[in-house]
């Protein structure tokens, strides 16, 4: 199961890196294209500027788009109830997941085993 789910995580990182690699692209040809036009005789100001905020946002989108890949903290309290509550999870610290709601703690330790 454990495997599955690893399998899973590098697919959806390489998805990240190639579309992230696509807006990089895509960007700095707008950006290039952008300072092109307003570099030529006649600057066509307008669509250079339609052109640099689209490059734009292209840039933030891929920078959006790496941020998904970057290592987090990674928690796995395992299948026992007992084991869902916050002292017992491996991620320690001031991770924000350590934090839960205590009515979803209760609900969730009430659980009986399987």
């Amino acid at each position: 199961m454990l495997e599955l789910q690893l399998t899973v995580a590098n697919a959806a990182d390489a998805r990240a890196l190639a579309w992230s690699g696509f807006l990089l692209t895509g960007g700095t040809a707008s950006l290039g294209g952008g300072i092109a036009l307003f570099n030529k005789s006649p600057a066509d100001i307008w669509l250079g500027y339609v052109a640099i905020l689209f490059g734009l946002q292209l840039l933030i989108a891929a920078w959006l788009s790496l941020s998904t890949v970057a290592p987090k903290r990674f928690c796995l309290p395992g299948n026992q109830p007992s084991s869902w509550l916050p002292e017992n999870w491996e991620c320690v610290g001031d991770d924000p997941r350590r934090f839960a709601d205590p009515e979803l703690i209760k609900r969730a330790t009430s659980i009986t085993r399987l």
